[in-house]
């Protein structure tokens, strides 16, 4: 991890790194403050409330960094079909040159603290919305019916979380790119429909 990053953006970096591997409950605040390279009172100084502020942010900064992302992507592809397809296939070479050990952080977090955490549940609601919508709004520029479009929007997030927890699981990234294929033939059939 850079040192020349300030302490606050490493503190992040370092949660966000480590919650990715091993997950919420497995990352301790001793292990965030090593791993970064801070001193404790800059951990406290910048997230006076503990780990949870610190997933809540690194949650948010996540989604901001996979929507600017996402939308660049977008804007690049034109046809739906082959940019949904496009991005599940970079998404897979991704998990490839990181031996599938990593991938997907904010579905980690989600699974573990859903019930246990009311705060860091709304971040990853919000974050799996705006990812949602921008699916969403991919599908109507092209053409494709307000509703039929949510359900497509709905099934690309739910197939490519799905595929995530399958190619960790599986150390193989192949579900990502079977997805990829389906979802491609999805949304062309609605693209005609």
């Amino acid at each position: 991890m850079s040192q020349e990053l300030p302490a606050r953006d490493r503190i992040l970096e370092a949660f966000s790194e480590l919650m990715e591997q091993q997950g919420y409950f497995g990352t301790g605040l001793k292990e965030i403050i090593e791993y970064s390279k801070t001193p404790k009172g800059s951990l406290y100084h910048y997230f006076p409330d503990g780990k949870e502020e610190i997933a809540t942010v690194a949650i948010n900064r996540k989604s901001e960094m996979m929507q600017a992302k996402m939308a660049e992507h977008f804007a690049i592809v034109r046809d739906p079909a082959e940019a949904v397809r496009s991005l599940l296939l970079t998404m897979a070479q991704y998990a490839r040159m990181q031996h599938c050990r990593k991938g997907n952080p904010l579905a980690t977090v989600a699974l573990e603290t859903a019930n246990s955490s009311e705060r860091i549940r709304e971040a990853c609601v919000n974050a799996y919305e705006a990812k949602r919508q921008l699916f969403y709004d991919k599908f109507v520029e092209s053409g494709i019916a307000d509703d039929a479009a949510w359900r497509l929007a709905t099934t690309c997030i739910a197939a490519i979380e799905g595929a995530f927890v399958l190619v960790r699981t599986m150390q193989n990234a192949e579900p990502l790119e079977t997805v990829a294929d389906m979802l491609y033939d999805m949304i062309k059939a609605e693209s005609h429909a």
